[in-house]
């Protein structure tokens, strides 16, 4: 009976100690958003017809770890932003996005919530910073995730209150724009262990 407790202790130890090292060694997930394969668009309530606009994605990398662990950035040219209206789309450089001056939008990844699925859907939360006209704002953003091997799609929809972040309000007399713009990301790409470097600037 002596012998079989201590068999059992034994075997329970090393799994004990296979299981922390497994741990301990986990790679990151490495995901690194192809600007080809990524859409962003934006849509901003306004009296009588709403601004439909693009943004577009310079590059992006993230690396998701354990417990919550994340880093990483997004980064849009801002100064290629646009609406389909060159009047429009000049004031909005000039007084809302400030693009000369700022011409890069970012997102800082600072750790997320959730799990990344192994295969099929799934969703996290990315918790980082974003970097708007100079300013950074604390900042959640969902991504609905679909993993097939080692390749993904994801989305994401979120709010951005650039009004109440202190940009500029273009409503005029007698148009009138909402507070808050809604983003639409849709992008697809490749997943891979280990962590790659070169994504900091």
């Amino acid at each position: 009976m002596h012998a079989k407790s201590l068999r059992l202790q034994l075997l329970t130890a090393v799994a004990i100690v296979s299981l922390i090292a497994s741990s301990a060694s986990a790679d990151p997930i490495s995901v690194t958003l192809n600007p080809a394969d990524t859409q962003i668009t934006f849509l901003l309530g306004a009296t009588g017809h709403d601004v439909e606009g693009t943004l577009y994605l310079r590059e992006g990398h993230l690396e998701l770890g354990t417990d919550g662990q994340a880093s990483g950035r997004l980064v849009i040219d801002a100064i290629k932003t646009q609406t389909g209206s060159k009047k429009r789309d000049k004031t909005m450089h000039a007084k809302v996005l400030e693009s000369v001056a700022h011409p890069l939008i970012s997102y800082t990844v600072d750790g997320f919530e959730g799990r990344l699925p192994e295969s099929g859907d799934g969703t996290i939360t990315l918790k980082g910073r974003m970097s708007l006209v100079g300013q950074e704002h604390e900042m959640t953003l969902p991504i609905q995730l679909s993993v097939t091997g080692d390749s993904y799609s994801g989305s994401s929809a979120f709010d951005v209150p650039y009004i109440e972040w202190g940009l500029h309000d273009p409503s005029i007399l007698f148009l009138r724009v909402e507070k808050t713009v809604q983003v639409h990301v849709k992008t697809r790409g490749k997943l891979e262990l280990g962590t790659a470097t070169g994504n900091e600037h």
